[in-house]
């Protein structure tokens, strides 16, 4: 066989094989289908289509979820067209569907890259079902913050599972008063508070020493810091305060760092911190406090 004889049998070969991995490609999409119809048929009292939209409905324990069975078919169709990852589940409180109900997106674990689209689907009816879960799943943000933003604060099915979540932060929720508390350094205890307050866009601030009284420090974080509603950073920075509003955490990188540091740099909080915190009043006093060459003020 001469040279190009063995070329044009090559270019067959591998012809053959794409074709064969494209036929592979939908037969696992097949099977997937198969997998996804036992999560219907084995959950059909959770899992169904509602009547009124043609939307796939899936109850979970945390609240009812909403699926575009029109999304997913389009995705599934034809990928190459479509915007990846899944698309954006509506999130119904538990006990009822609401006119504007919140979007979430959830995020597809890495090893679906390899997995067929109906696999995928199925993944995340199972995942819905079990909400639980998905709540405290690091990855999952967006599920978490639009359940939060569906109930709130106060008293209802995600209470429980937000107080786990806030303990795994550093933090004890209190839903009965709607009320965050941290303890910090040097005999601190934060209250995030306000939390159930319709005045309020975000939350109040205040802190205790040891056994003392309570002193506000912010009504409304909205007002004074950029992430003003971010639980994570503000238990987080709070658990090292009055401490860090003296000597901060530095960082290579100055925009991260001063992101980061956005209580330590709110001029009105660390002003009214200084007045119950003898040490942090003497560094304003000198200049050395971790905000002092951005407040508007030297001093006392």
């Amino acid at each position: 066989m001469n040279k190009t004889q063995r070329e044009h049998d090559d270019r067959d070969k591998r012809m053959r094989d794409v074709m064969m991995s494209l036929s592979d490609s939908i037969d696992k999409n097949i099977i997937g289908l198969s997998f996804l119809r036992e999560i219907l048929r084995d959950n059909s009292d959770r899992v169904y289509i509602c009547h009124k939209d043609d939307e796939l409905v899936v109850k979970g324990t945390l609240a009812n979820y909403k699926l575009s069975i029109g999304k997913i078919t389009e995705r599934l169709e034809n990928p190459f067209v479509q915007s990846g990852g899944f698309p954006r589940t509506k999130v119904h409180p538990v006990n009822r569907f609401v006119d504007e109900p919140r979007h979430a997106c959830i995020q597809a674990a890495d090893h679906h890259e390899n997995l067929p689209g109906t696999d995928s689907i199925g993944i995340l009816i199972l995942g819905l079902l079990n909400d639980q879960e998905l709540f405290m799943d690091n990855s999952q943000d967006s599920l978490r913050e639009e359940l939060i933003e569906t109930y709130g604060y106060c008293k209802s099915p995600i209470s429980d599972i937000t107080a786990d979540y806030i303990e795994t932060l550093g933090g004890k929720f209190n839903s009965e008063k709607g009320e965050i508390t941290v303890r910090g350094t040097d005999g601190f205890h934060w209250v995030i508070g306000s939390m159930v307050d319709p005045a309020v866009e975000s939350f109040s601030i205040s802190s205790y020493v040891r056994s003392g009284p309570r002193r506000i420090h912010t009504i409304d974080t909205y007002h004074d810091l950029r992430r003003c509603k971010d639980l994570n950073y503000l238990v987080r920075i709070l658990s090292k305060s009055p401490r860090i509003m003296i000597a901060d955490d530095k960082s290579d990188n100055d925009l991260v760092y001063f992101y980061d540091n956005d209580l330590v740099y709110c001029e009105e909080i660390v002003r009214s911190v200084s007045l119950v915190h003898a040490p942090l009043k003497r560094a304003l006093k000198e200049g050395r406090a971790a905000g002092s060459e951005f407040f508007t003020r030297s001093g006392n």
